[in-house]
């Protein structure tokens, strides 16, 4: 892709995009994006990700039923999509702090 992208799966595979690539300016820039994205796997974020959205899925469905749901979008659901945003940001900065990480300094993951 030439959108420039960078993310990491759950099986901790690494994936960069041509774009990112021709964008990086040197090996310095794309470090820091690689480092970002291994703290993102150091971090299992995308399995604690999952894991929230499937219980705040099944809430809405819960909370949808028990109000009789409606076809406009239920407040539930718009609080839930807040939510994830929400702790989407708090995974990116954790990431950034352990990307920079440096041995023999406080440790980054607790």
């Amino acid at each position: 892709s030439t959108d420039p992208n960078a993310f990491a799966l759950p099986g901790g595979h690494i994936y960069v995009s041509r774009g990112l690539l021709m964008l990086a300016n040197s090996e310095v820039e794309l470090s820091n994006v690689l480092g970002h994205e291994i703290g993102h796997v150091a971090a299992r974020h995308a399995a604690q990700q999952d894991a929230h959205v499937k219980t705040l899925g099944l809430s809405t469905l819960l909370s949808d039923i028990m109000s009789g749901g409606g076809e406009e979008q239920p407040d539930s659901e718009r609080i839930s999509g807040s939510f994830v945003a929400r702790y989407a940001r708090n995974q990116e900065r954790e990431a950034d702090r352990i990307g920079i990480h440096r041995p023999g300094s406080q440790r980054a993951i607790a």
